[in-house]
């Protein structure tokens, strides 16, 4: 049996609060992961607009957002990401 590393993860929505930044930490180190929340790698538009995304989702958007460059386009309409989140995605984003 020939194993691949795990390069893709789903995690939003899963209410995990502070653990959120551990998770980041985890993949940064790991290497390998692409995605925390299901972007693909040539994807250029993402829309996760009325998802009812909390912080803890933007710190993991955040992580994909630095990973995936491809992606130009994020719509995070209707949310609760709050000042936290949308600090996390501010510094996210490439200057």
């Amino acid at each position: 049996m020939v194993s691949t590393p795990l390069t893709s993860v789903n995690l939003l929505r899963n209410d995990i609060g502070a653990a959120a930044a551990d998770v980041v930490r985890a993949a940064e180190q790991h290497g390998k992961i692409q995605t925390l929340c299901g972007i693909k790698p040539d994807q250029t538009e993402a829309d996760f607009s009325h998802n009812g995304l909390k912080a803890a989702d933007a710190v993991l958007l955040a992580y994909d957002i630095k990973v995936n460059t491809p992606l130009k386009s994020l719509n995070l309409r209707n949310n609760q990401i709050g000042a936290e989140g949308a600090t996390a995605i501010a510094g996210a984003l490439p200057r």
